[in-house]
Order: C-alpha cells, then sequence, then structure tokens
C-alpha cells in the first residue's frame, strides 16, 4: 500500500493562520473596547457639561429670586426642569435679615448620568423696598374708564405721559425697571358716579376732580408697576395645580365649573382666549405671561370670567393672596359678576361689571369699561404681597462673594 507522502510545511501554515487570526481577534476587541470607552467617556462628558450648564443657569435664577424675596429659601424637592432634561436644585440659608443680608446658597445641577455642585455666599442688596400699602386701584396705563362703582382705599391713576418707571426683562430674563417707560401719551381718565374713600392721586392738576368723595393730590414723581418673575409656576410643586393648553389648534379654551384649592396656572399659546365658566379657584390664578413680552405691547391673551367665576381667599395656594395674576393677559366678563381675593395683577380691563374686588387691583395699559364694581383695600394683602410679585427694587443688587465647586 502506497502511503501519501508528508508534508510538514501545512501544519507550519495553519500554526500561522491560527496565531494571525487570534492577534487580530484581540486587536478588534481591542479596538472595540477603546471606542467604547472613547463614546462612554464623551457621554459622560457631555452630560457632565449639561450639569454645569444647569448649575450655572441655578445661581443665576437665585439671584434673581433673592431680589424680588430676600427670604427665599430655594427651590422645592422637585427643582427647576429647563426643559432639556436638565435640573437645578437651590438652597439658601438666610444668615441676614428681613431686609437681605449675607446667604448660603448651595446649587445642584443634574442631567443624566451628570452632576454639579456649587455653593457660596451671596450678599443681597435689595434696595428701597416699596410698597403700595393702602391703594385699592392703581392704574398705569393711558385710558381709563369707570362708572357707577365705589373704591375703598386709595387709588392711583397715571393721567400725564411717561410718569411711570416700567418694569422689564433683558434678553437674559433679567428683570429691571426702564425710567419714564410709559403710558406714551398723556391719559383720558374719566370717573363717571364713583366715589373713592381715600385719597385719588393723579399728576394733572389742569383738569376738575375726577369723583365726587374724597381729597385729590397731583403727584410730582414717577410711579413704578409692580415687578413680577412667574417662571417658578411652570415648575410642579406644592400648592400648585398646572393646566396648560391641550388645544394647539384652537384660539379659544373653555374651562367649566372646575373647582381647586390650590393655585392654578394656566399656561396658554399667544393670542389664546380662556374663558373660565363657574369655576372657583380659592388659591389663586395665575395665567403665565415669558418674560419677553411687554405689557405696553398690547396683551398676549385674553381671559374672560363667567357664570360667577371667584378667584383667591383660600389657603390652599402655592402662595398667601394670590388673585388674579396676569400681566400679559387683557381680563373682561359677563353680567353675572365675579368674588375676587387677593393681589390682582392684569394687562388690561375690558368690559368688568358688577363684582368685588378685595386686595389690591393693579392695570398695566387700560380700563374699557369697569362698571357696577365694588372694590376694598385689603390690609393683609397689602402689607404680604406673595414673593413672586412686588413693588420697587431698581437699586437693588447682588454679590457673589464666593464661590465654591463641590467635588462629591
Amino acid at each position: 500500500m502506497r502511503t501519501l507522502p508528508k508534508h510538514p510545511e501545512r501544519g507550519t501554515v495553519l500554526l500561522i493562520t491560527v496565531f494571525l487570526a487570534a492577534i487580530t481577534m484581540a486587536v478588534t476587541y481591542s479596538l472595540t473596547g477603546a471606542v467604547q470607552d472613547r463614546l462612554g467617556s464623551e457621554l459622560d462628558s457631555k452630560d457632565s457639561l449639561k450639569a454645569e450648564l444647569a448649575v450655572e443657569s441655578g445661581v443665576e435664577y437665585t439671584r434673581r429670586r433673592l431680589l424680588l424675596d430676600p427670604q427665599w429659601p430655594g427651590t422645592d424637592a422637585a427643582g427647576v426642569d429647563l426643559g432639556d432634561g436638565s435640573k437645578f436644585f437651590v438652597t439658601v440659608s438666610q444668615q441676614g435679615g428681613q431686609g437681605g443680608g449675607t446667604h448660603l446658597v448651595d446649587v445642584q445641577g443634574t442631567y443624566g448620568d451628570g452632576f454639579a455642585h456649587v455653593s457660596g455666599d451671596l450678599a443681597v442688596h435689595p434696595g428701597s423696598s416699596e410698597n403700595a400699602d393702602g391703594f385699592a386701584f392703581i392704574f398705569l396705563g393711558d385710558d381709563c374708564h369707570v362708572a357707577h362703582g365705589m373704591m375703598y382705599g386709595d387709588v392711583l391713576v397715571t393721567d400725564r405721559a411717561w410718569v411711570v418707571d416700567d418694569w422689564l426683562f433683558d434678553e437674559n430674563g433679567q428683570g429691571y425697571y426702564a425710567e419714564s417707560n410709559g403710558p406714551d401719551e398723556d391719559g383720558i381718565v374719566k370717573f363717571v358716579c364713583t366715589g373713592v374713600d381715600g385719597t385719588l392721586y393723579k399728576y394733572r392738576d389742569d383738569l376738575g376732580d375726577y369723583q365726587w368723595l374724597g381729597p385729590e393730590e397731583v403727584l410730582t414723581e414717577n410711579s413704578r408697576m409692580p415687578s413680577w418673575d412667574l417662571e417658578e409656576f411652570l415648575q410642579p410643586g406644592p400648592g400648585k395645580v398646572i393646566m396648560q393648553n391641550p388645544y394647539t389648534d384652537s384660539t379659544r379654551w373653555l374651562v367649566k365649573w372646575a373647582s381647586y384649592e390650590e393655585t392654578v396656572v394656566f399656561v396658554l399659546n399667544e393670542g389664546q382666549r380662556l374663558d373660565l365658566w363657574g369655576c372657583d379657584f380659592p388659591g389663586g390664578v395665575i395665567v403665565y405671561s415669558p418674560t419677553s413680552w411687554d405689557p405696553r405691547q398690547g396683551p398676549r391673551n385674553v381671559v374672560s370670567l363667567r357664570k360667577g367665576t371667584c378667584i383667591g381667599g383660600g389657603t390652599g395656594g402655592a402662595y398667601p393672596n394670590i388673585g388674579l395674576v396676569a400681566p400679559g393677559a387683557m381680563v373682561r366678563n359677563d353680567c353675572f359678576g365675579n368674588w375676587m381675593y387677593g393681589f390682582h395683577l392684569v394687562q388690561s380691563l375690558g368690559r368688568f361689571r358688577n363684582s368685588t374686588i378685595l386686595g389690591q387691583l393693579v392695570v398695566l395699559d387700560y380700563v374699557q369699561n369697569l362698571k357696577d364694581c365694588e372694590l376694598e383695600y385689603v390690609p393683609d394683602v397689602g402689607e404680604n404681597l406673595p414673593p413672586v410679585v412686588g413693588f420697587g427694587s431698581s437699586t437693588g443688587w447682588t454679590d457673589l462673594l464666593t464661590l465654591r465647586k463641590d467635588y462629591d
């Protein structure tokens, strides 16, 4: 029997092939691992960067809030969602007194697996604190028509141009006072069969008295629009019910017979009308207006109070004394009338009739026809405004004394 010849080089080739395959697999595995590590590192870096940006936003937000309210304790447990998945959380320890002083602030930012943490000392100088104690009605626009009503408390009307320091926001969302910003023309003020049981303050001295009951005084210094910051009402938290517009294609949103003890926050599209029928909101109502909206440019929304809707007067809201706060909305009602309690801030009033308004009412632009209404100043409201609004902070500022990056 013939035997096949032996070829030892075949075994050598096989061994080399196996060896090369093993090296190729090792290199491939190593490269794959390196790529995965690189991608993981880049993802971690992105998360960390987003978390650090959230911390920066938190620091600026804290400075703005403490100017409005030097006793602000920080955010609640839910923090503030920035809309891109990142959040910041703020804790403030007051070391100063009621007027400001130095505060210890702690700000944490999160995004995905990223985490950033800073703490520091922030000095708050709120400046001269002004208020509007005693005023039942403050009108800061040009045209105002009031008929067949009574006002118990002082009243302010701006019947001259450029006598109001308006509260505005810059491109970064920082609030400031613009001196002599409005109104842009002498106003037409009419009080028809309406008495003021208090003092009516005005700017023109070349006209007769506007009303028949109380004294009238002429002012020479500018008045100030209230300051406000409603951004925190976009975040869930205790004492709030946030109602986001469900009708993206509709110009009207009808809410019927709703009742909430909490503060109800309505978030509307620009140009949308909100109708509230027979609603009861003892925690107050916020109609959100973005900081980019200037109330002098006209109403962003229209709010209609119908079928006896009642607002304010309860204890379950986010803050005490919130009434109807809608600095971007023109508000009107039907003939059924309304009952409202608290601090009320609106862009303008349309036809508003047969209502009782307790606390303090501020109108920024115009009053079309306030008729058959009774307004009464409530000291507890005027002396204890909700911290998201206030009068006077144009000379205030903050100093960031120290800022430490914490690694934990």
